[in-house]
């Protein structure tokens, strides 16, 4: 009790103390007996470094709360596993010792941070993880729309965007952040006729989604420098990055399969892993990662990993749900009660513990 006294002071944010009260409470591990799978995989985008003057999204943690977060795992025992390994697990062919927990950790879309910031502190402590690459993030592409709108929103204090019919006021790193969730809120609901609609408002404002890529994305020799590292594995994440529920057949697929080309011939390798962007796709596009070759779809769907999970056809790839390591979010009881499956235990409203099985939706 003097634990959750001690959480209640002043000042720490509702939703946190929500957390850390189910954390500390040992509700979060009681629900994990149910809902904590056999492992987790957590999802993660930037790493910027800690107390730094740029403004954070949700899609950025510092350094500083990653090395808690590995330092933590290391505590409890948790062992940080490859996907390759995990994949393993879930097909039978590798059973964890004693029934441990494992985590598996992947980074979307391919920005530089990951080689300069994350990389140097994953090896420290020699934990393996998985880079799902988008091609137009390291050649520069025009799609990327939401580097040059983190941008605009940092170098502007006052930001119109018409076609919203909105007018931001960003004199600050909250109001900047509160931004920038409502503009992706609003791409969001219909990516491929929205984002374009952000073009005019860049060249307006002198950004450029290429030359922010350029400088935000990994380079090719980055990329090549990354596949190199016997603890990282690259993935796909398709070519621009576009919801492929909104795509033909045929864009969706060439989407999925050029990426996976482009990635094996810079890198060298083979590229069996896949994620979907905005964690959206349902049979269709599970199907044409199969005939692509992949042998799993990471999906954005909050759960634990389940024996469920890999069962099936071998020669399909693997659904697999991924907790997020949320920016606004950086507190260990946040992670430890994904990890136990308590958010899905939530979300679901005590439903089925293994999300994402069988057909239908990722």
């Amino acid at each position: 009790m003097a634990g959750l006294r001690e959480m209640a002071r002043p000042g720490l944010p509702r939703r946190r103390l929500f957390w850390e009260a189910l954390w500390r409470s040992g509700l979060s591990a009681a629900i994990g007996r149910r809902y904590g799978g056999i492992g987790s995989l957590f999802m993660f985008h930037r790493v910027l470094p800690a107390g730094t003057a740029e403004f954070r999204d949700d899609l950025a943690v510092t350094d500083r709360f990653l090395r808690a977060f590995l330092s933590f795992l290391r505590r409890r025992r948790i062992e940080v596993i490859s996907l390759d390994e995990a994949v393993e697990a879930l097909r039978g062919a590798s059973p964890r010792p004693e029934g441990r927990p494992f985590v598996t950790i992947t980074f979307d879309d391919g920005y530089a941070d990951t080689l300069l910031r994350a990389a140097p502190l994953l090896a420290e402590f020699d934990a393996p993880f998985t880079v799902q690459v988008t091609t137009e993030m390291v050649e520069n592409g025009e799609s990327l729309w939401w580097l040059a709108l983190e941008r605009l929103l940092r170098r502007r204090e006052v930001v119109e965007i018409a076609p919203m019919e909105r007018r931001f006021r960003v004199s600050s790193p909250r109001a900047e952040a509160a931004a920038l969730r409502s503009v992706s809120k609003w791409v969001a609901g219909d990516p491929a006729g929205r984002a374009p609609l952000l073009l005019p408002i860049f060249r307006k404002y002198g950004i450029s989604p290429a030359g922010t890529a350029a400088e935000e994305g990994l380079s090719r020799a980055q990329l090549r420098e990354l596949a190199a590292n016997p603890l990282v594995t690259i993935g796909g994440h398709t070519g621009s990055h576009p919801d492929l529920t909104q795509l033909a057949e045929p864009e969706a697929a060439r989407e999925i399969t050029a990426n996976k080309a482009y990635l094996e011939r810079v890198c060298e390798r083979p590229v069996e892993h896949f994620a979907l962007p905005y964690g959206r796709g349902g049979d269709r596009e599970f199907e044409m990662a199969a005939r692509a070759g992949f042998r799993t779809v990471l999906t954005t769907r909050s759960g634990a990993l389940f024996p469920e999970h890999g069962a099936g056809r071998p020669d399909l790839p693997l659904r697999l749900p991924r907790h997020t390591a949320d920016g606004s979010r950086m507190w260990l009881s946040f992670m430890e009660a994904q990890r136990h499956g308590a958010r899905r235990f939530l979300e679901s409203r005590f439903g089925p513990p293994a999300v994402g099985i069988g057909r239908g939706a990722a």
